[in-house]
C-alpha cells in the first residue's frame, strides 16, 4: 500500500466516522431537547396543579367558615321553631278549652 492509498483510505474512514459522529451528536441534541421539554412541561403542569390545589384549599377553608355560620343559623332557627311550636300548642289548648266550654 502506497502513502497515497493510505491517505485516501484514511480520508474515507475519517469521512465515515465524521458522518457517524455528526449523526450521533444531532441525535443526542434532539433527545436532550425532547427530555428537557418533557421535564419543563411536567414542571409547569405540577406548578399549575399546585396553584389549583392552593386555590381549592382556600375555597375549602372559606366553605368551612361559611358552614359554621350556616350551622349556627340553622340551630337558632330550630330553637325559634321549637319555641313557636310550643306557643302554638298552648294557643290551640286555649282555643280547645274555649270551644268545649271548660
Amino acid at each position: 500500500m502506497t502513502v497515497q492509498q493510505a491517505v485516501k483510505q484514511n480520508k474515507f474512514i475519517s469521512v465515515i466516522i465524521g458522518a457517524i459522529a455528526t449523526a450521533l451528536l444531532a441525535w443526542g441534541i434532539w433527545v436532550t431537547e425532547a427530555s428537557y421539554k418533557v421535564h419543563y412541561v411536567r414542571q409547569v403542569a405540577s406548578e399549575k396543579r399546585d396553584v389549583e390545589i392552593k386555590g381549592l384549599c382556600v375555597d375549602i377553608d372559606e366553605l368551612k367558615s361559611t358552614d359554621r355560620v350556616v350551622a349556627q343559623e340553622v340551630k337558632e332557627l330550630r330553637e325559634k321553631i321549637h319555641v313557636n311550636q310550643e306557643k302554638m300548642i298552648l294557643m290551640l289548648f286555649e282555643i280547645k278549652k274555649e270551644v268545649r266550654g271548660y
